[in-house]
């Protein structure tokens, strides 16, 4: 652990210095925000020198921030430098072994794991190893990598999370359910914390249901719940979500999708009582994928999506007449595979005009939408990155909705370089104003919404 806490230390006494700019890369290339991740820690890059060993950090920093986005390969190339400049960085390697796990190189990633853990054996390079293995197939070795890692952080959910999900998977109720309790027995700090309870409660309702049994292998069945919320009674309305939803429900079909929900213009019980439908829906479906078109808005770090009727006369009353996307998570996680959450509700936000604010960071309202961070198979996608609006557009459907209909049905197109070509097409339709970001790490194994067509 003493050569990595130097290393940090030495990074940042090479990126501080007398301008602010300097400390300011410093900190952005530590980011979770991961955009501005690889342009600070690309700046550091380029005013350092081809062999200061002091870069390793800044590389592998930025590695790490392509492997978010799912780019494995610029990931692996940084993860390389990081390693050339400082053999001894077991960060870089662990990470370069996560890498090769998001090709399906499993062989190549435990050897990575393995010299991550050999260097200097910290608990999250044995949750990565076990994740590998796991994804490999050897469910024995990963249960005994996860619990290494409880055993030398017992306070972070995030291993409990991994080791609850290997022994649900082995249909080993009991243990699951042990490690779901222990997750709610934790205090909650971190926003992350929180949504990882909330998951957990949902996980736990679901397990211990009359007669539920844990499924040995995922059923192979697609289910969707598509929403578009146009007609809102106190804001005017807005013009495409109907034609989105509508296009995206009609793409879901023709790509096989064995049920899709298509709502419209849902209030907040209607909205509630699809949301538990399509959860039952879920449990059990080998993906599940819910789609909302409308006014979405972000509070206290939560991402809330808005029915029809809702007031918001206040900043109080967010949570009691939105619906959070963590209570959209936790039903996409209810699918055995995958499961997604596209959200194309980053439009500015009307009611904030009239909200009466309670002030204080408790309530804190931001623009655009929240970072999130889905754990587990869920990945999160935004039609505008946190922080930032989306466009309506001037056409049929906004501009997200229609780079993603001009790709979702195009044969093998795994899902992550799917997301990144929506993504370049709506920068270059709104001339870089607009930007969709995903959110979550992309599983080991390919996911087609169309698969390739056979040789």
């Amino acid at each position: 652990m003493r050569r990595i806490i130097l290393g940090s230390v030495a990074f940042l006494m090479l990126t501080a210095g007398s301008m602010p700019s300097q400390a300011t890369d410093a900190e952005d290339c530590a980011s979770s925000n991961y955009d501005l991740r690889l342009s600070a820690c690309s700046r550091i890059i380029e005013k350092g020198s081809k062999d200061d060993k002091n870069l390793s950090e800044p590389y592998r920093r930025r590695g790490f921030a392509y492997q978010m986005k799912g780019e494995h390969d610029r990931a692996i190339t940084d993860f390389n430098e990081a390693i050339r400049l400082n053999p001894q960085n077991a960060r870089a390697y662990n990470n370069r072994g996560s890498s090769f796990r998001g090709k399906r190189e499993y062989d190549r990633a435990i050897s990575d794991h393995n010299e991550a853990i050999r260097l200097d054996p910290y608990a999250d390079a044995f949750n990565s190893r076990g994740i590998t293995f796991f994804a490999k197939g050897d469910r024995d070795q990963a249960v005994a990598d996860f619990s290494k890692a409880v055993e030398l952080d017992p306070k972070n959910g995030k291993f409990l999370v991994s080791r609850g999900r290997a022994f649900e998977a082995m249909n080993d109720k009991a243990r699951a359910l042990a490690d779901y309790q222990s997750i709610l027995a934790l205090p909650a700090v971190s926003k992350t914390d929180k949504q990882r309870q909330e998951i957990t409660r949902q996980r736990i309702e679901r397990l211990t249901q009359p007669g539920r049994t844990t499924a040995a292998a995922p059923l192979p069945q697609r289910v969707a719940l598509v929403i578009g919320n146009s007609n809102y009674s106190r804001v005017g309305p807005l013009p495409n979500p109907a034609n989105d939803a509508g296009a995206v429900a009609g793409a879901l079909r023709r790509l096989g999708f064995t049920e899709v929900m298509e709502r419209h213009d849902l209030n907040r019980e209607m909205m509630a009582k699809a949301l538990k439908e399509f959860g039952d829906r879920a449990e059990g479906a080998e993906w599940a994928v819910v789609f909302f078109a409308g006014h979405g808005m972000e509070m206290a770090g939560e991402t809330y999506i808005i029915p029809t009727d809702a007031e918001l006369s206040r900043d109080t009353h967010v949570a009691d007449e939105a619906l959070s996307l963590t209570q959209v998570q936790a039903k996409v996680d209810a699918a055995n595979k995958f499961g997604l959450v596209i959200l194309d509700s980053c439009r500015n936000n009307p009611f904030l005009k009239r909200m009466v604010r309670s002030g204080g960071a408790a309530r804190a309202i931001g623009r655009g939408l929240a970072v999130v961070e889905p754990e587990g198979n869920v990945l999160v996608a935004y039609s505008a990155k946190h922080g930032t609006l989306a466009l309506d557009g001037t056409g049929k459907n906004s501009p997200f909705t229609e780079a993603l209909l001009g790709f979702i049905e195009e044969p093998g197109l795994e899902i992550g370089l799917l997301f990144r070509k929506v993504r370049d097409e709506v920068r270059k339709k709104t001339e870089g104003q607009q930007e969709p970001f995903m959110y979550g790490s992309l599983s080991s194994e390919l996911l087609y919404f169309k698969p390739p067509r056979p040789q």
